[in-house]
Parts: C-alpha cells; structure tokens; sequence
C-alpha cells in the first residue's frame, strides 16, 4: 500500500544546517546516545578494516562516516538531499577516502563490479512510499554486494508498535501544536512489517534477521526494528 506523499526532501534540506544530532533526525540524541547507536552499528557489521569497502546510504552530512573514516579502505557515501550533500562536501573537503553522491536509495547504481563489504541504511526506509521501493532497492543490492556483505538497516518504524507509540504523545508536555505536527509526520512515515521485510529479502536471495545488537536505552527502541541483510 503506497504511503500518502510528504515532501520528505524538503524536510531533510531544512534540518541538513542544523547540529549534528538534528540533522541526523535524532534531535534527543546525546553524546552517549550516539556512541550507543555507532557501536551497535559497529559490532552488527563487524569484522570492520582497513580492507573494508564502506556505503553508508542516507549518509546525510556524513557525521557515521567521518568517525568511521579513518579504519575503513573507502567509504561511499550517498542522500538524496542537495543540502545533506553541501554539508558532507563540507566536511570531507581534501579526504581523499570518500565518495560523496548525490543519490536516491531506489538508485544503487555505480561503477560496473564495485563490491561493498559493509553497507548501512540509517533510519531511511521510513521515507519510502510502499514495499515496491524496498523490492527496488533489495534487487540493486545483489548487484553490489558479495556472499560475504552484511547490510545494516536501522531505526525502522515497527507496524506492530505503531498505535502504542502513537497514544505516548500524550503523555508528553509539549504544546498540543508541537504533538500535532509530529503526529502527523509519524503518520506519513512508511511502518515497516518485517514479516514482510523477510519475504522480499528471501525473494531477492537474502536472509533477514532482527536478532542483532541493540542498545537497550535508545528512545527509538520502544518503536523501531533493526535488521541485518546478508546472503
């Protein structure tokens, strides 16, 4: 079922000059919030070294890739936000490791038999439209991917948890016009069904598992699923 349409885009531009945390969509986030999530990240897609081939999609302005930069053989980093981009330019200027790329997701297309060992989608499915779109970007995987790539997938909103979710903005003393935005922005996110997820990843010759490593004080974890894509 295809989602009604946001100007997701638009959004991602707006926050894209925003600090760190902000534009990364974690305005919550503290220091040891984010050294919590980059571990897990690091020790779901473990081994990582100076031999791994990094893509870090929905890259952003590139803060996951500059503090995994400097233990990494080359990382590729791809938004699909004009303004992300700027930033990520910005930051990498003169590193001569990194790729930058105006990209969509639904678009993984590269230089012909690039392979990447170790690829992560940070908090990026909830902005597509429908499981057409994840089909679209499982088959673009296979292609550059090999029997040994693990592919990350974080901070994915759970159908399953959505109404609870949901019903917590009310316990929030927020203005009732700051909980009507944000309710109407988790409205339009894309919820995810891994039931599904695992249909279309078997589909595409993937395995899909959720039994990963997760930090157990994130706020996104009341709500959110985290799954490793291999073959």
């Amino acid at each position: 079922m295809k989602q009604n349409k946001y100007n997701w885009k638009h959004f991602w531009d707006n926050q894209s000059k925003k600090d760190h945390f902000i534009s990364m969509g974690r305005s919550a986030y503290s220091l040891d919030d984010f050294n919590s999530y980059f571990s897990n990240v690091i020790k779901n897609l473990s081994p990582i070294s100076n031999k791994t081939k990094f893509l870090d999609c929905g890259g952003g302005t590139g803060l996951f890739s500059w503090i995994i930069y400097p233990f990494v053989k080359e990382i590729y980093l791809t938004d699909y936000s004009k303004e992300m981009i700027k930033q990520a330019k910005k930051r990498f200027k003169e590193k001569k490791k990194i790729r930058i790329y105006l990209k969509d997701i639904r678009n993984l297309q590269f230089k012909k038999n690039l392979k990447f060992d170790r690829i992560l989608f940070g908090s990026v499915l909830q902005y597509l439209e429908d499981y057409n779109d994840i089909d679209i970007i499982f088959k673009s995987l296979k292609k550059i991917t090999s029997k040994n790539s693990k592919i990350l997938f974080t901070q994915n909103p759970n159908i399953f948890q959505k109404s609870k979710h949901l019903k917590s903005y009310k316990n929030l003393k927020w203005k009732k016009s700051k909980i009507l935005k944000s309710l109407i922005e988790e409205e339009k996110r894309f919820w995810i069904n891994f039931n599904e997820i695992k249909k279309i990843a078997n589909k595409n010759g993937f395995k899909a598992t959720s039994k990963i490593n997760k930090s157990k004080v994130l706020y996104e974890n009341s709500h959110m699923i985290d799954f490793l894509l291999y073959k």
